[in-house]
């Protein structure tokens, strides 16, 4: 049975799912022929509403499913933009296993709550690398 998120971490939650999804979400245009290889996997991730669907109904199975498959794009990404989009994957890895522990131990949440705030500080800078390379060498937009 799926689980529902604390109510006090959704503002974290939604902060996060959102800025991740703007990050990863693409434009009607896909990768075309002479662009890198990655163009299609960034391209392929751009079904992550599955990850902000999952968040908002609490189904941390779910979630950990879509954090997973992003973990394994970031896996593979060119070396100019490896640290920033394993950044933002580490932060929706993060925010899901914080969901878990808030429901497992909050003192052990509260910790790992504000190593992770500190960590999202830095993640609108990595979604724009991020968003500017792929609307360089792939040729679209991420939203």
């Amino acid at each position: 049975m799926p689980t529902r998120a604390p109510s006090r971490e959704r503002p974290i939650l939604r902060w996060v799912a959102a800025a991740m999804l703007g990050v990863v979400a693409t434009g009607s245009s896909a990768c075309s022929d002479g662009t890198p290889e990655y163009c299609s996997e960034l391209s392929e991730i751009s079904s992550l509403g599955d990850l902000t669907s999952a968040l908002d109904a609490g189904n941390l199975d779910a979630a950990d499913a879509a954090a997973q498959r992003l973990v394994e794009v970031a896996g593979s990404a060119p070396s100019e933009i490896a640290e920033p989009t394993q950044a933002l994957a580490d932060g929706v890895v993060g925010i899901v296993a914080l969901l878990r522990v808030s429901e497992q131990d909050p003192g052990a949440a509260e910790t790992q709550r504000v190593r992770l705030q500190e960590q999202l500080g830095t993640l609108a800078d990595d979604a724009a690398v991020v968003s500017q390379w792929a609307e360089e060498q792939c040729g679209f937009r991420l939203s």
